[in-house]
């Protein structure tokens, strides 16, 4: 019994093909407004004095791990340096105690530093509050009220 042998030219140029044409179909799959997936995840911080005015920084990059007091720092380090924060402890018993030289108020206001991710009232020390991809931190003056 002869073999035919074919030539391995033309098994690749086959194979070649199958692969071109299973990499359109799955092209064809993808939503027409889906973005590139870049790999960077980030988190959000935001201010609002009393004044008014707000600081932002957005697009801060996340780390595994990362709570909102790692957050505040990035940003002093890595985003503007002209950002500042006085806080006292670490981990569980750090205690916020002043944003840009805006300091808790004491007397008949009692007004604190209060801080909100995604909108949900920080239960615990900005120091042991773990942050997750895309968390939007928003720290304001004011009373701590459990919802």
């Amino acid at each position: 019994m002869k073999r035919i042998r074919r030539p391995f030219g033309s098994f690749a140029i086959g194979l070649l093909a199958c692969v071109l044409a299973l990499g359109e179909a799955r092209s064809q799959d993808a939503p027409a407004d889906s973005k590139p997936v870049t790999g960077a995840e980030t988190v959000e911080l935001s201010i609002r004095f009393t004044d008014g005015r707000t600081r932002k920084f957005d697009h801060v990059p996340f780390r595994k791990g990362m709570t909102v007091a790692d957050l505040m720092t990035s940003v002093k380090s890595e985003k503007a340096n002209d950002f500042r924060f006085e806080h006292k402890g670490t981990g569980a018993t750090a205690f916020l105690l002043s944003i840009d030289g805006v300091a808790n108020q004491s007397g008949q206001s009692r007004d604190f530093w209060i801080y909100r991710v995604n909108g949900k009232l920080g239960d615990r020390s900005f120091g042991a509050y773990a942050l997750k991809p895309g968390d939007k931190v928003l720290w304001h003056l004011g009373k701590y009220e459990p919802e």
